[in-house]
């Protein structure tokens, strides 16, 4: 499937996509005049199309990328993303989802990131077809949680490609953007953690609410995603600080899930006492 869509190890970045940038705004490029659902002839809308609108809304907010990897991996339909983002640039135009951009102090113009979402056409297709779908207007384009949903996304599509899961839980909880799987009959939590206002406490948060499941069990682990090692250092320091880091939690970032296999991609941190003085050591380690 390598030419229907960008590859990993083809992917160039030196800082996430899916950061944070300081004083970063969403830019929104939905279509500004009214299109009734009822303009949409019934042979417009095939097979293909209604597969798509479903798989737009089961990732939240996604890249034409990801939705190409999810239709490919998932449902097993070989689609080029070229032909995606033109279905994608009509179904804006068309009220059927929604399509954001980004720019902020690092960029004059807007990034070439391009994230989309269900809209109200696309709510009405899928709920005139076979498909559970619980969209609705009010649903967040918070800046923050489209970016942890973009960067659970790429997690969740890498271990489908390269662990060949299948028991994935997309739909995120009351308390954040969040998702699970099970591999080798243990459940692993996913929070992907972005710089914002607060983001420990809003972490602890949503910690402290998994661990109250009562579906929980103590041999349950949680990945935390972070933007970068940096970053994934202020958080483990945070927990060890708040005496809420333990041996179940693990920590990955976006630009490791890029460029490593995800055996590779997650590390840990090892503190050393030398001369008094204490000396923390990033170790990269497997997913168990």
């Amino acid at each position: 499937m390598s030419n229907l869509y960008t590859e990993n190890k083809d992917v160039r970045v030196s800082c996430s996509p899916f950061a944070i940038y300081p004083n970063e705004e969403i830019v929104s490029e939905i279509r500004k005049s009214e299109f009734k659902f009822s303009w949409i002839k019934p042979d417009e809308i095939k097979a293909i199309d209604v597969e798509l609108i479903y798989a737009i809304y089961i990732l939240q907010y996604s890249t034409s990328r990801q939705l190409t990897q999810y239709l490919n991996l998932v449902r097993g339909i070989n689609i080029h993303q070229k032909e995606i983002t033109k279905l994608l640039t009509k179904y804006n135009k068309m009220l059927i989802c929604s399509r954001f951009a980004f720019k902020s102090d690092l960029t004059n113009d807007e990034t070439n990131l391009k994230a989309y979402t269900l809209a109200k056409n696309g709510n009405i297709i899928l709920k005139n077809r076979p498909f559970d779908c619980n969209w609705k207007p009010t649903d967040s384009c918070i800046l923050e949680d489209i970016k942890k949903y973009l960067a659970r996304n790429q997690f969740i599509l890498k271990i489908i490609d390269e662990l060949n899961q299948s028991n994935i839980e997309w739909k995120s909880s009351a308390i954040g953007v969040t998702g699970s799987y099970i591999y080798n009959d243990v459940r692993y939590y996913l929070i992907p953690v972005r710089r914002e206002l607060d983001f420990q406490g809003k972490l602890l948060f949503i910690i402290n609410n998994l661990i109250q499941r009562s579906d929980y069990i103590n041999s349950d682990k949680i990945i935390i995603i972070g933007e970068d090692d940096k970053h994934l250092y202020e958080i483990f320091k945070h927990l060890a600080i708040t005496k809420n880091m333990n041996d179940n939690i693990l920590f990955t970032q976006d630009n490791r899930l890029i460029s490593l296999n995800i055996d590779e991609s997650f590390i840990k941190f090892n503190i050393y006492r030398i001369d008094g003085k204490t000396k923390v050591e990033i170790e990269q380690c497997g997913l168990t």
